[in-house]
């Protein structure tokens, strides 16, 4: 019978690396759960056409948690205009502007070029949907003076007439600043 007196080195080791790794996990989930809170504990701030928007969630004591939005200046950008979705905005002056292409699954593309480190960000037009935005948690929100969906401030989605209008900023994650500068200036004619 193995006991803790006659259990060699590495079997003692084993048995503390499996129980941190148990309570490690266990610590995990109760913390991540505190962060987000408990369902249906998330709140939203108020908004006004002219307020930047600033996501509030609540925390397991009630109290609102008011989260920081970073945005980019974009007072030193240039200035977009598409003529044929009429759709207006600012983007890093360093970055390259594709032109439309249509993708396999039949959405136009307009491609916003960041350089060589970085995925593009993406613009999906289309007279049918959202790109993938189906079944995906989403906040309202207003871009550009309209009804706007928000998945995380990674995906936003746009109907303006007939066309939606999906922003995306793929798996460039570091520049959600930028993306966020680049979805704050957008105007529509």
């Amino acid at each position: 019978m193995l006991t803790p007196n006659n259990a060699s080195p590495q079997t003692k080791s084993f048995v503390v690396l499996v129980l941190l790794a148990v309570f490690g996990s266990l610590f995990t989930f109760w913390l991540v759960g505190f962060m987000k809170g408990e369902p249906g504990e998330r709140a939203q701030a108020p908004k006004t056409e002219n307020q930047s928007r600033t996501p509030v969630t609540t925390v397991n004591s009630g109290a609102p948690m008011v989260l920081a939005k970073e945005i980019a200046d974009t007072s030193g950008w240039k200035e977009y205009t598409d003529s044929k979705y009429g759709v207006n905005f600012k983007y890093n002056p360093d970055w390259k502007i594709k032109t439309w292409a249509t993708n396999k699954e039949g959405y136009d593309v307009l491609e916003i070029d960041p350089g060589k480190k970085y995925y593009n960000i993406k613009i999906y037009a289309s007279n049918k949907d959202y790109y993938v935005m189906n079944g995906l948690p989403v906040e309202k929100t207003v871009i550009g003076g309209l009804e706007a969906l928000d998945v995380s401030d990674l995906l936003y989605g746009v109907k303006k007439g007939s066309t939606y209008l999906t922003f995306d900023i793929g798996l460039s994650l570091s520049l959600k600043p930028q993306f966020n500068g680049l979805i704050e200036s957008v105007k529509f004619q």
